[in-house]
Protein backbone atom coordinates (compact mmCIF):
# COMPACT_ATOMS: atom_id res chain seq x y z
CA UNK A 1 0.00 0.00 0.00
CA UNK A 2 1.42 3.35 -0.98
CA UNK A 3 2.05 6.05 1.59
CA UNK A 4 -0.73 8.23 0.17
CA UNK A 5 -3.32 5.45 0.41
CA UNK A 6 -2.19 4.61 3.93
CA UNK A 7 -2.67 8.24 4.99
CA UNK A 8 -6.12 8.29 3.34
CA UNK A 9 -7.18 5.08 5.10
CA UNK A 10 -5.96 6.29 8.48
CA UNK A 11 -7.73 9.63 7.99
CA UNK A 12 -10.97 7.89 7.04
CA UNK A 13 -10.77 5.56 10.05
CA UNK A 14 -10.12 8.46 12.42
CA UNK A 15 -13.01 10.42 10.92
CA UNK A 16 -15.39 7.46 11.25
CA UNK A 17 -14.26 6.93 14.84
CA UNK A 18 -14.93 10.58 15.62
CA UNK A 19 -18.29 10.36 13.89
CA UNK A 20 -19.27 7.34 15.99
CA UNK A 21 -18.11 8.58 19.41
CA UNK A 22 -17.42 12.29 18.97
CA UNK A 23 -19.52 15.22 20.04
CA UNK A 24 -20.08 18.67 18.59
CA UNK A 25 -20.53 21.67 20.87
CA UNK A 26 -23.52 23.80 19.87
CA UNK A 27 -24.50 27.06 21.51
CA UNK A 28 -28.23 27.66 21.74
CA UNK A 29 -29.53 30.79 23.48
CA UNK A 30 -26.24 31.19 25.31
CA UNK A 31 -26.14 27.61 26.58
CA UNK A 32 -23.56 25.20 25.20
CA UNK A 33 -24.94 21.76 24.42
CA UNK A 34 -22.96 18.69 23.38
CA UNK A 35 -24.61 16.86 20.50
CA UNK A 36 -23.39 13.52 19.12
CA UNK A 37 -21.57 14.00 15.82
CA UNK A 38 -23.56 11.13 14.32
CA UNK A 39 -26.80 13.04 14.97
CA UNK A 40 -25.38 16.13 13.28
CA UNK A 41 -24.32 14.04 10.29
CA UNK A 42 -27.77 12.41 10.11
CA UNK A 43 -29.53 15.78 10.09
CA UNK A 44 -27.17 17.04 7.39
CA UNK A 45 -27.84 13.95 5.26
CA UNK A 46 -31.60 14.40 5.68
CA UNK A 47 -31.32 18.02 4.57
CA UNK A 48 -29.32 17.04 1.48
CA UNK A 49 -31.74 14.21 0.65
CA UNK A 50 -34.73 16.53 1.01
CA UNK A 51 -33.13 19.10 -1.28
CA UNK A 52 -32.35 16.42 -3.86
CA UNK A 53 -35.93 15.10 -3.72
CA UNK A 54 -37.31 18.62 -4.15
CA UNK A 55 -35.06 19.12 -7.16
CA UNK A 56 -36.24 15.86 -8.73
CA UNK A 57 -39.90 16.79 -8.17
CA UNK A 58 -39.30 20.23 -9.70
CA UNK A 59 -37.55 18.72 -12.69
CA UNK A 60 -40.28 16.13 -13.33
CA UNK A 61 -43.01 18.76 -13.10
CA UNK A 62 -41.15 21.04 -15.51
CA UNK A 63 -40.69 18.21 -18.01
CA UNK A 64 -44.38 17.29 -17.80
CA UNK A 65 -45.37 20.93 -18.39
CA UNK A 66 -43.06 21.15 -21.41
CA UNK A 67 -44.51 17.92 -22.82
CA UNK A 68 -48.07 19.17 -22.30
CA UNK A 69 -47.23 22.47 -24.04
CA UNK A 70 -45.63 20.60 -26.95
CA UNK A 71 -48.67 18.35 -27.30
CA UNK A 72 -51.03 21.35 -27.16
CA UNK A 73 -49.09 23.06 -29.99
CA UNK A 74 -49.16 19.83 -31.98
CA UNK A 75 -52.93 19.47 -31.58
CA UNK A 76 -53.47 23.16 -32.42
CA UNK A 77 -51.41 22.77 -35.60
CA UNK A 78 -53.74 20.05 -36.95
Amino acid sequence: MSKTRLIAVISAVLFLRWLAVGHVALTVAGATVLVPALAVAAVAMLAVAAAAAALVVYRVRAEREMLAAWQARRVAAR
